[in-house]
């Protein structure tokens, strides 16, 4: 068990790489499980309350040492520098610098990481959200283009609201395509929300020569 460190702390070189190299052995998945706690990364904006709704059994906590999975744009590296070569240090001052605090926030939420065995490392973006219906049937291909063509806005809106309601995942290719065709400026302009801002970088994840 790793003790959390202080300001007044000096960090070894070693002891450093060693939790470094927990953190790159950190188990990682695609699927996040049931009933299993979870803890957000402050960079992550998946809407909370939507995440409530959609994994009821999933209960978020806010110690990090008592959570199964760990949700993260990325992996929790500690930021400390010990130099290159013959600058090389084997150890640093946890009080030195301006971001001192911010740092050693960091260094002790990877040592909870590190001390929590068991706990899994998972992107956002695989955490899936179900939408109200599946496929998207061509009639209404045709009628949420023409609404995203418009440069009303709240035309607009109300398309990209109604686009949403069908599976992006089952439809990716659909959605591309009626995105790709909107207006540049009523796309520019859409209201943004958490959940359909996340399943919208899923969409382009796919296509690197997307046009919107």
């Amino acid at each position: 068990m790793i003790k959390h460190y202080k300001l007044t702390d000096t960090l070894l070189k070693t002891d450093y790489d060693g939790i470094v190299d927990k953190i790159d052995k950190m188990l990682k998945s695609t699927v996040l499980e049931e009933s299993k706690t979870v803890f957000f990364d402050k960079n992550v904006q998946t809407s909370r309350k939507e995440f409530k709704k959609q994994y009821p059994t999933n209960k978020i906590v806010h110690d990090l040492s008592k959570a199964d999975y760990y949700i993260s744009n990325n992996m929790p590296y500690p930021s400390y520098y010990f130099g290159y070569g013959t600058q090389s240090k084997n150890s640093v001052t946890l009080s030195s610098g301006w971001r001192a605090e911010n740092n050693l926030k960091q260094l002790n939420e990877a040592i909870d990481l590190v001390n929590n065995v068991g706990a899994k490392f998972i992107y956002p973006g695989n955490i899936r959200f179900k939408s109200a219906n599946s496929d998207l049937p061509e009639e209404m291909v045709n009628k949420i283009t023409q609404m995203l063509k418009s440069k009303d806005q709240e035309t607009f809106q109300l398309g990209w609201t109604i686009l949403f309601e069908y599976d992006h995942e089952l439809c990716r290719d659909q959605f591309y395509l009626i995105i790709s065709k909107a207006d540049n400026m009523s796309y520019y302009r859409r209201k943004r929300t958490r959940v359909i801002e996340q399943k919208l970088k899923t969409i382009k994840s796919f296509y690197l020569n997307k046009n919107f």
